[in-house]
């Protein structure tokens, strides 16, 4: 029975039934990701295209989120001051966002799902920003889709097993094992596979491929270890606050990145959130999850 619904999944996948289709705009702003070619111009030209992502934008790059020294009114003087791949992956965040529907459907609890994203990719960017091996705008988009594949295995079940996810989801760990012995496949491996299909970049797809202490090896790349430890940021806030210790322990194992470092990275994320939540048309409130 497993196997059977496995398959189903995976054909369900395959047709691209019940999957979103991404906007035209998203599969350009992906085409661009991985050419090294797209020019300022090109970038500004394809975003502007939708008026409601630039204002997003505009506004999004004159927050602390970005740590902007002066007003930027304009794209084109956005892309100047932050760069071209800044602005091109906080775009294609905005617009993957965009992809999914809002609030609670057949017990899926979306704005819960991206807010806890928007905490994840917050962390990473932090962490990128102190360790020095990835770019942080990258590690930002990655750890925002690290776990995309839940929702999009959670619209490619019929509605009777929609209803077995729980609104208060656990652990990651503990989710793709309920995943796999449920349903015969995890999100993760959804993920990748519908990631990859969509031509996402290897840099956004391998964070995909482990998680928990296999996404710690030695060997792993440094933005799958920086998605990891970004993951049990987000976790330790909203799932287990037990979460603390590990994220601690492994920020120094892994980068030499002391306690005190990484609860400056927690505090600071909490106001990031509540400032550029908006922009992802979320609701935020920096007191409450201070004290959660």
């Amino acid at each position: 029975p497993k196997n059977e619904k496995r398959l189903e999944i995976l054909r369900r996948i395959e047709s691209r039934e019940a999957l979103p289709s991404l906007s035209p705009l998203t599969v350009k702003l992906v085409e661009t990701a991985t050419s090294e070619s797209s020019s300022a111009k090109e970038i500004a030209e394809l975003i502007s295209c939708d008026p409601s992502l630039t204002t997003r934008l505009l506004k999004l790059s004159n927050s602390v989120f970005f740590r902007s020294q002066q007003p930027i009114t304009t794209l084109s003087r956005a892309l100047v001051v932050l760069g071209v791949t800044r602005i091109r992956s906080i775009a294609l965040g905005l617009s993957l966002r965009d992809t999914f529907p809002m609030g609670v459907r057949e017990n899926m609890d979306y704005d819960r799902f991206w807010k806890i994203s928007l905490y994840r990719a917050l962390i990473a960017q932090a962490l990128a920003r102190e360790v020095g091996k990835v770019d942080p705008e990258e590690a930002f988009v990655a750890a925002l889709i690290l776990e995309i594949g839940l929702i999009m295995l959670h619209q490619a079940l019929p509605p009777d097993q929609q209803a077995l996810y729980l609104k208060e989801l656990p652990p990651c760990s503990e989710l793709l094992q309920w995943e796999r012995e449920t349903f015969g496949i995890d999100h993760r491996e959804v993920g990748r596979i519908i990631l990859t299909k969509w031509r996402f970049p290897p840099g956004l797809v391998n964070p995909q491929q482990c998680s928990g202490a296999s996404a710690l090896k030695e060997d792993t790349p440094p933005i799958t270890k920086i998605c990891e430890l970004a993951r049990l940021g987000a976790e330790t806030f909203f799932i287990n606050s037990d979460f603390l210790y590990s994220l601690l322990q492994s920020t120094y194992a892994q980068f030499q990145l002391s306690p005190k470092t990484v609860s400056s990275i927690l505090e600071k994320t909490i106001f990031q959130v509540e400032e550029t939540a908006q922009t992802f048309r979320l609701e935020a409130d920096s007191g409450k999850d201070m004290l959660e």
